[in-house]
């Protein structure tokens, strides 16, 4: 059986490689010692999911060629699951906070549009150029008269 860390640690120094980076740029890059980048590689040293993200990022690389088709046994398995679990555990939590700083936003956006003089204009200018319109759609005893 493989060991996840070895082959995830072959697929590190691919990418790394192929991205043209020594280990110790990477690691500046990311905050740890090239030492630190060499146990990945190795597979001697565990890295976090949130590393992982980060060094996916940086090499230009899904984070799906990193974890795709590593198997392992039973007990890696159910780690890798756990890392999985923790990951979209992960992503929900991070897309769930950008949603409200967005809804924030947005609300804080919305208000301050409706609060300006241009747009209080062109709402009104809207309404008279809609009640021009308006009787074709009126039964004739309902006709409104336009206001200019």
């Amino acid at each position: 059986m493989m060991d996840f860390y070895r082959v995830l640690g072959q697929r590190i120094r691919q990418a790394r490689k192929e991205s043209r980076y020594s280990q110790a740029e990477l690691g500046r890059l990311l905050g740890y010692s090239a030492n630190a980048i060499l146990g990945w590689e190795k597979g001697t040293r565990r890295i976090n999911i949130e590393d992982l993200m980060r060094l996916a990022a940086i090499l230009d690389r899904p984070l799906s060629f990193f974890l795709e088709g590593i198997t392992e046994e039973p007990r890696e398995n159910e780690r890798v699951g756990q890392v999985r679990e923790a990951f979209s555990t992960y992503v929900h939590s991070v897309i769930a906070e950008a949603m409200s700083e967005l809804k924030g936003e947005l609300t804080r956006t919305f208000h301050e549009i409706i609060r300006s003089q241009e747009f209080r204009e062109a709402v009104v200018a809207a309404v008279k150029e809609g009640v021009s319109q308006l009787p074709q759609f009126l039964p004739k005893q309902r006709q409104l008269k336009a206001r200019r």
